[in-house]
């Protein structure tokens, strides 16, 4: 999960395999490049039902190795726990979920599952400048805007960095641009 393989490094699977299995009898464009070529590829992506090349999301190492039975389900006992104990109502229950918005990254294509609507690639956070987005939804089918978290110590020129974010975001600003205790309460 989060670790695709990019086309190159697909292409050099037949080629590990055909080195395994036919002992020498292989290509020797193969040989050279220790890999199939990019025609072997595409002929075996016009064969699959389930394969294509795909962008990924970049998803932080933290996040993609947090997510497993283990957490989720501990997540949902003290969900349904805290909802009986205070008594909440169904649609008062809200979702806030902060991510990471780089301004520089872009992760390579990879080989996927058609099917899949989402996969992530794993990248580091050391590039570009790091914006905080922080979306609200609740379970009545309500949003509020998102609000965005800068990395800057004062607000001048806000509506610089407000520009093309959808209408009534908040725009916050901390030196590192991450939430914080002062700047998460809405």
């Amino acid at each position: 999960m989060c670790h695709g393989l990019t086309p190159e490094e697909t292409r050099g699977l037949p080629f590990s395999y055909a080195e395994a299995k036919n002992k020498g009898n292989i290509p020797d464009p193969w040989k050279i490049r220790s890999a199939a070529g990019k025609d072997w590829l595409t002929g075996f992506l016009k064969h699959s039902e389930t394969l294509s090349i795909i962008k990924p999301d970049a998803t932080r190492l933290g996040r993609s190795t947090s997510l497993n039975w283990h957490t989720v389900n501990k997540f949902f006992a003290n969900l349904k726990e805290s909802i009986a104990k205070n008594d909440i109502q169904s649609g008062r229950i809200w979702d806030v979920d902060e991510t990471k918005i780089t301004t520089v990254h872009n992760p390579p294509k990879i080989v996927g599952d058609k099917k899949m609507k989402q996969l992530g690639q794993v990248t580091t956070a050391e590039l570009g400048v790091l914006v905080t987005g922080v979306s609200y939804v609740g379970s009545a089918g309500l949003s509020i805007p998102p609000a965005y978290g800068w990395p800057r110590k004062t607000d001048r020129n806000i509506a610089n960095y407000m520009r093309g974010t959808p209408r009534n975001s908040l725009g916050q600003f901390h030196e590192s641009g991450w939430m914080t205790n002062d700047n998460f309460v809405l």
